[in-house]
């Protein structure tokens, strides 16, 4: 009886998580919210493909159809194209696609994983991290196509969510911790993550650090003249934006528990988005804070929700 009674508890369950992503509220586990240079629009993922939604809500619309899961869009700097990871073949490659989802074109041909953070200001590079070298690594590799370059080599530290400044020449990353460490809010120590410079080039050059503390500082993102990231240096973690230097770090959401990941900014710096929990945000940074997206889709998906 017992055993019967679990496998029923389970299913009830099931459902109910299921029922969850299609609540009024709008839809959740959302992923890899990217936003659009004029802020407008947000790219993200749901259930394995890539959609676009007003910066304000509403409803998304499907970019990209597929049994593969496609994942970490970033905008090109016009806004006319989005560049994102797919496994169609395997390990994860580079893929590009008009904003209105058309022209999908293959980019990347390695048997590693890529994962795009971002495109460097004059629009010719995608850069992103990936296992292709051993340890998780920063790459570039041309918005055309191409070979996969190194960025970085340390030998026990990892690399990762390279951006750059609007300068095109300087590379900001996260140096030590792990991109999955977002799960662990309350983290410091020596294992955390610290945000980085360096001059750019195959490999990177002249590397200082920018941030120096036992917190965990993590997913960097160049707005205006600012670096915005996230930290749990308030104790627990936030958006923050500091100068290009490190100085001048300001915090921008105060939330008092919950995770946060994905911090993506728009070119001015002015709106920045991120996912809280299981749930997309947007924030301005004229005030303090940042309030949930409501996102809508049809409820008829291509997959089953339960």
């Amino acid at each position: 009886m017992k055993v019967r009674w679990h496998r029923t508890w389970l299913g009830l369950s099931l459902v109910a998580v299921g029922a969850t992503a299609y609540s009024q509220d709008g839809l959740m586990r959302l992923s890899d919210p990217a936003m659009s240079p004029d802020g407008q629009t947000i790219a993200l993922t749901w259930q394995g493909d890539l959609f676009v939604v007003p910066s304000s809500g509403g409803a998304a619309s499907r970019l990209t159809i597929h049994a593969a899961d496609e994942s970490n869009p970033v905008w090109t700097p016009d806004g006319k194209r989005i560049i994102f990871a797919s496994n169609r073949f395997g390990s994860l490659d580079l893929f590009s696609v008009n904003a209105n989802g058309s022209d999908l074109k293959r980019l990347t041909y390695e048997s590693s994983d890529e994962y795009p953070t971002s495109i460097s200001p004059d629009g010719r590079l995608v850069m992103g991290y990936t296992n292709a070298f051993g340890r998780l690594n920063c790459f570039a590799a041309s918005t055309n196509g191409g070979d996969v370059i190194q960025l970085t080599n340390h030998p026990l530290e990892l690399s990762y969510w390279p951006t750059m400044l609007k300068d095109n020449r300087t590379v900001i990353y996260v140096g030590g911790g792990s991109p999955g460490h977002w799960r662990k809010p309350g983290q410091d120590g020596a294992n955390t993550g610290e945000i980085w410079a360096a001059d750019f080039g195959a490999p990177l050059q002249r590397h200082r650090k920018i941030t120096t503390n036992q917190w965990h500082d993590s997913f960097p993102a160049v707005g205006g003249d600012r670096i915005f990231f996230v930290s749990n240096r308030s104790g627990a973690p936030n958006v923050w934006s500091m100068a290009n230097d490190g100085r001048d770090a300001r915090a921008h959401t105060n939330f008092g528990s919950g995770t946060v990941r994905a911090l993506t900014v728009s070119a001015d710096g002015k709106k920045f988005s991120f996912i809280k929990d299981s749930a997309l945000y947007v924030g301005s940074t004229d005030a303090m804070g940042a309030s949930p997206l409501r996102v809508t889709a049809p409820e008829d998906s291509r997959r089953d929700p339960y």
